[in-house]
């Protein structure tokens, strides 16, 4: 018979219910600001912000903070290669 933990000790990671959250591990993506993004295109700030405020380009918001992953960035570039 398995003995159960006392209250005031930790579960070992074989008791873990189903029920309980995961944390998931980040991706290990890297993520660029909008001025990252500014200095790689060679514009401003500015032409960044309307591209993304016309939804061109997807962005993900942490908090206040706009980050764009580097996939993205790649996928926009092709689609908008002359």
């Amino acid at each position: 018979m398995k003995r159960l933990p006392q209250p005031n000790q930790r579960f070992p990671p074989s008791t873990i219910t189903p029920n309980r959250r995961i944390p998931l591990k980040p991706k290990s993506e890297p993520l660029l600001t909008l001025e990252d993004l500014a200095t790689r295109w060679q514009v401003s700030l500015k032409s960044v912000r309307r591209i993304v405020a016309r939804g061109e380009l997807k962005v993900h918001r942490i908090g206040h903070q706009i980050r764009i992953s580097l996939e993205d960035v790649t996928t926009y570039e092709k689609l908008h290669r002359e």
